[in-house]
């Protein structure tokens, strides 16, 4: 006996999954052609046609070019972290978890998807929607890397202490990683990478002090 057309046509998938993986499709094209074209070539023309999908299916997950940047970023950094916690993990306790912690850093930062994201951040200076969409991806991410670090050195120093130097050192690390890949110096990189990872010691192998009690003994 035949089977019926119904049994036959592939399975439906639901819409959701459908919205989700355009949307992934998007930002992914966005990556690419920020990393090709850099942002002043990015259109949602060529993000569209890298993504394969239309104009107004972008619209309708991404309602400006601004929020479709924004989403890009968080999308990019959020891919970041997942990679670097799990590359890290790899690194067993007898190995060295800060100078590894340190250099995996510098290969995250010379990439040229990471470069592109920093044209962005360049570009909002004077361009203020774009701005407007960057700046909760900026708080969100610095958020994020504050508690993996926490996570990372549970017994280190206190969460204060170890969210300073983990910005002191993204953002020095930051700079000399996108200055060296026009520099080129591995005699600087080096001294750079000593350097940080001599200040991430001082505050991350610190012993946490005992908390002092008031009145004396027997208080």
């Amino acid at each position: 006996m035949p089977m019926r057309a119904a049994q036959l046509a592939a399975p439906r998938v639901p819409q959701q999954d459908r919205s989700r993986a355009t949307r992934r499709r998007l930002l992914d094209a966005a990556i690419w052609c920020l990393v090709r074209f850099g942002y002043a070539g990015t259109t949602t023309t060529k993000v569209c046609g890298r993504a394969g999908v239309s104009q107004g299916a972008l619209f309708k997950h991404f309602p400006s070019k601004e929020l479709l940047l924004g989403a890009t970023v968080e999308h990019l950094y959020a891919r970041m972290v997942r990679d670097y916690e799990r590359t890290l993990a790899g690194v067993t306790l007898s190995e060295d978890r800060i100078g590894s912690a340190i250099r995996l850093l510098w290969e995250t930062f010379s990439t040229p998807a990471f470069h592109a994201s920093l044209e962005l951040i360049v570009a909002a200076r004077t361009d203020s929607a774009l701005k407007q969409a960057l700046r909760p991806v900026l708080v969100r991410h610095a958020e994020n890397l504050n508690r993996a670090a926490c996570e990372l050195f549970p017994s280190s120093a206190s969460p204060h202490e170890v969210q300073t130097v983990v910005g002191v050192i993204l953002s020095s690390m930051q700079g000399a990683a996108a200055g060296n890949s026009v520099r080129e110096d591995p005699v600087w990189k080096e001294s750079t990478l000593g350097y940080l990872e001599q200040i991430a010691r001082t505050v991350l192998t610190a012993e946490v002090p005992e908390p002092t009690r008031s009145g004396g003994p027997g208080s």
